[in-house]
Formats: C-alpha cells, sequence, structure tokens
C-alpha cells in the first residue's frame, strides 16, 4: 500500500487517458432522447364596409307634365334607394409538430483533459497493467520496441537547448559588438561575426523547442536513456523540468527504441537536419575558445549524440 504513495513529477495526461480507455473500462456509450412539441395558432380577420346610394326619377313623357316642370323649374324624385354592405372573413390556422430528436454519443477519457482526472487514473492503470505482466522490468526482463517499462534512474543536468540558450544570454549580454572586439584585440581571424552567431542559435534554439517537447537524459543501470518529455506536464505541477536533478525516481513509459552498442541517438535529430547543425555548433567553438582565454566564462558544450546500449523513451509517468 506504501508503494503506491507516490508524488509525481511528471504525467502525460493524454497517454494515460488513452491507457485507461483501453485498459481498464474503454468508453461510454449514451443515448439521448428529446421530445418536443412545436405548436402554433394563426388566426386572420377582415371587414369590408362600402356604401351604396341611388337616385332615380321618373317622368311621363307629355307635354302637361313638361310644362308643369317648366314652371316649377324643378325635377321630382320618384325614389331615393340607399344600400349598405358589410364584408366580413375570418380564417384560422392551427398547427401542432411533434419531434423526436435521439443522439448517440461515445465518450472516450481520452477527451477533455484536465490534470484532476488524470491523476485519478493514474493508480488504477498502473497497478492493472502491472497485474496483467504488460509492464516489464528494464533490469531484469528483455526488452523490445513498444514494450511497457519501468525502472528506476537519476535524472542528469545535460540539456542542448539549456546550452543554447545559455550562449544567446551570454552574447547578448556582452553585446555582440563587444565580443568582435575581444576576438580582433586577440588577432583571432574568422569569417563570421557574433551578430550572425547569435541569430543562428536563437532558430536552431526555436527549432529545438517546437510543440514543447524537449529530451532529458536519466542515468540507470550504467548506461544512459533519454526521455522525450512534455514541457508542458512539469508546469502543471508547478515544477520546472530540472528541479529534481540528480534525485533518484521512478520512470514508467514506452520504448520508443533500443539503441545497441555501436549505435547511438542524437539529441538534434528534431531539427530534421542533424549532420547540418552538428557542423554549425562546431564551427563555433574556435571563436568561443578564444573568448574563453579572454576570461570569458561559457558553458561547456554537452555532447551532441548518446552512445549505446541505451534506450529512448516516451515517459507516461516519473515519481518518486
Amino acid at each position: 500500500m506504501l508503494d503506491e504513495l507516490v508524488f509525481l513529477l511528471y504525467l502525460d495526461q493524454g497517454f494515460i487517458k488513452d491507457l485507461h480507455s483501453t485498459v481498464i473500462e474503454g468508453f461510454i456509450e449514451s443515448e439521448t432522447v428529446r421530445y418536443s412539441v412545436d405548436s402554433s395558432n394563426n388566426n386572420r380577420f377582415k371587414l369590408g364596409i362600402r356604401d351604396k346610394k341611388e337616385k332615380e326619377g321618373h317622368f311621363n313623357n307629355t307635354d302637361e307634365e313638361a310644362h308643369i316642370l317648366e314652371e316649377q323649374d324643378c325635377y321630382t324624385l320618384k325614389s331615393i334607394e340607399l344600400e349598405n354592405y358589410t364584408d366580413a372573413e375570418f380564417a384560422s390556422e392551427d398547427k401542432r409538430i411533434n419531434k423526436k430528436d435521439i443522439e448517440h454519443k461515445k465518450t472516450f477519457f481520452s477527451t477533455n483533459i484536465d490534470y484532476s482526472s488524470s491523476c485519478v487514473f493514474f493508480h488504477p492503470v498502473w497497478n492493472k497493467m502491472k497485474e496483467l505482466r504488460i509492464t516489464k522490468k528494464i533490469d531484469s526482463d528483455y526488452c523490445s520496441s513498444g514494450d511497457f517499462v519501468e525502472f528506476c534512474g537519476e535524472m542528469t543536468s545535460i540539456s542542448i537547448s539549456g546550452y543554447i540558450l545559455k550562449l544567446i544570454d551570454i552574447i547578448e549580454a556582452y553585446s555582440a559588438e563587444t565580443l568582435d572586439g575581444i576576438l580582433s584585440k586577440s588577432n583571432f581571424i574568422g569569417d563570421l561575426k557574433f551578430e550572425i552567431i547569435n541569430r543562428m542559435l536563437k532558430k536552431l534554439y526555436l527549432e529545438l523547442q517546437k510543440c514543447g517537447t524537449e529530451d532529458i537524459i536519466i542515468w540507470a543501470n550504467n548506461c544512459a536513456v533519454v526521455l522525450n518529455i512534455c514541457v508542458h506536464e512539469f508546469e502543471v505541477r508547478h515544477l520546472h523540468m530540472y528541479d529534481n536533478c540528480s534525485c533518484k525516481c521512478k520512470i514508467w513509459g514506452k520504448v520508443c527504441k533500443i539503441i545497441d552498442e555501436g549505435d547511438s541517438i542524437n539529441l538534434l535529430r528534431k531539427t530534421g537536419h542533424t549532420k547540418y547543425y552538428e557542423s554549425l555548433l562546431l564551427s563555433f567553438e574556435p571563436y568561443l575558445e578564444c573568448l574563453r582565454s579572454n576570461s570569458v566564462i561559457l558553458p561547456q558544450r554537452p555532447s551532441l549524440e548518446i552512445y549505446g546500449p541505451s534506450i529512448l523513451i516516451k515517459p507516461i509517468s516519473i515519481h518518486i
């Protein structure tokens, strides 16, 4: 029980939820049925009023009557007729529509990633995979690419990105013009200026920081193990990836590659141009050595390759 009380330094939230959905419960399938009634009532009323008035005079065509009319200088209306028309129209329309909507949904645990839920999934998956003997011990079992492994090791501070970033900081702190002046006083002959070197280092640093992934080196069983980690997973726990350097920790992950003796893995592989950037960094060394000889303190370039026997691992968790 006490072995399960671990402190997680690192947990790949997406990876652990994918494993939980595969090893433990899979997915949740749900069906949602919605009933709705759409009612509408339209009334229409039209009223029209029209007045009609007619006057009609009637005379007998006789001389006597005509004489009388001439004397009186008037006409006699025989009839007056008044008519009043009223038109009314009423229409009513009533609609009622019943709707039934059915929604089928599959929810996988790898969606809606958040820190709190991923920690809940860690122990069930970790214990279940050990129970099923899916996870191997790197120091006692034969391992191959694709295996899940668990081992203890010590995190080192070897970092290509950290080395390059520190060179950029030093060049900008001294200024490129000052460093060029130091080279001139030392009668150093070179085709590059530190302004150019600084720009090229910045480009390389951006290449290594793409997608927020980085390599860290673990020393375990007298060999170097390369872990390709996501920096964000340290940040969500308010930790820096090198806070626990030189500390013993337990790593659980998936083997990406076995590096045999005589083979190696390049720490600049992420750029896609390892040979070019290796040559570039080596070409800067004479400039840096000249600065060191003039009392400018500079970091030492770490090895750009990790030689076998070694392993490249995608970690699921790092804990103590």
